[in-house]
């Protein structure tokens, strides 16, 4: 269509039938996302989350896929956002600052949290403003004096991030003893050095907690090994390390000698066993149940000791085998109990 040939009027109204058909689009486009979590097929393409799969699969910035992740949310709780958002009369930003404000409302003070009747009044309050109106429409609501930025990351390079977050009072105090603890070596730390230092203790106690004295121990060895103290990111050298004690045995023997994984617990179930695991371990189980065996692990499937957990975790990178994600992990069953 060569839009110079056309007539003012038809200019206008082919733009704003063009404009239309984009939001019933993105209508759709929110319920496609909600099933595909629903799903949870982005673990299938190796990303963590929803976020990550609108970002590197879809190519949405942050702040687009923030806003329909934000949205379909809404949309769950209150279906006739959807004709609001196809009319025109409530934007993604306007639908996304209240969805924000909802949940820290509810977050800094559970029994304030507000009623659907209330969001709905709240939201139609919003109805054709702008983004800056909808700030101060929401301002104005009960708690939105209190309204807090909220956290946000942002890559700087392959070793470095920048984090925004919002510190309370207590955290802050918090922070200002464990400084005082340090003594004077930490007079002159940045927030980061203080975070890095909280951060070793922290992984160094809840290590014990999880997997035991022993491995703690052992985790400790790798890591100086590795030259790795920073994080816990058992890539490159400890990755190898950790592996490294059952090299004497193929890597299809080590799965099926222990049949676990490190997964998610948000992934998809684990009833379909992980594509590099399930083939050998079928057929390392059949032939064990051939011969008539029966291992010590299988007297009790249940039952996952610490030092096998570390064995495991050490084995996996401390990561989700299927997606990659270090969040919300278990030790799982690759061959399930039930």
């Amino acid at each position: 269509m060569n839009l110079k040939k056309l007539k003012d009027q038809d200019l206008l109204n082919a733009t704003k039938d063009l404009v239309q058909r984009e939001r019933d689009l993105l209508t759709q486009v929110l319920h496609h996302l909600r099933e595909v979590e629903r799903r949870k097929l982005y673990s299938d393409l190796g990303l963590s989350n929803l976020f990550e799969y609108c970002v590197q699969e879809l190519k949405y910035s942050e702040g687009q896929a923030g806003r329909r992740i934000q949205a379909l949310r809404l949309l769950q709780e209150l279906p006739e956002v959807e004709e609001k958002i196809q009319s025109g009369r409530l934007s993604l930003t306007n639908i996304s600052q209240a969805q924000s404000f909802f949940y820290q409302l509810k977050k800094r003070e559970p029994q304030k949290a507000l009623s659907g009747e209330r969001k709905r009044e709240v939201l139609q309050k919003l109805e054709n403003k702008s983004s800056r109106e909808g700030q101060k429409v929401l301002l104005k609501e009960e708690g939105g004096e209190c309204i807090l930025p909220t956290e946000k990351q942002r890559v700087l390079s392959s070793q470095h991030m920048e984090l925004r977050v919002v510190l309370d009072v207590h955290l802050q105090r918090r922070l200002e003893e464990l400084r005082s603890l340090l003594g004077a070596k930490a007079l002159g730390m940045s927030w980061a050095e203080l975070l890095a230092v909280m951060a070793e203790l922290s992984v160094e106690s809840l290590r014990v907690r999880k997997f035991g004295q022993r491995q703690a121990a052992e985790f400790q060895r790798l890591e100086e090994k590795a030259g790795a103290k920073e994080e816990m990111e058992f890539e490159g050298d400890l990755a190898a390390e950790g592996e490294s004690e059952f090299e004497s045995k193929p890597k299809v023997s080590l799965e099926t000698e222990l049949g676990l994984e490190v997964g998610a617990l948000a992934s998809t179930p684990t009833s379909t066993p992980a594509p590099e695991l399930g083939l050998g371990l079928e057929r390392g189980l059949e032939q064990k149940e051939k011969a008539g065996h029966r291992s010590k692990r299988t007297a009790h499937p249940r039952s996952l000791g610490k030092a096998l957990k570390a064995k495991v975790w050490r084995r996996d990178g401390g990561k989700c085998r299927k997606c990659g994600t270090q969040r919300n992990l278990q030790i799982d069953h690759v061959k399930p109990v039930a």
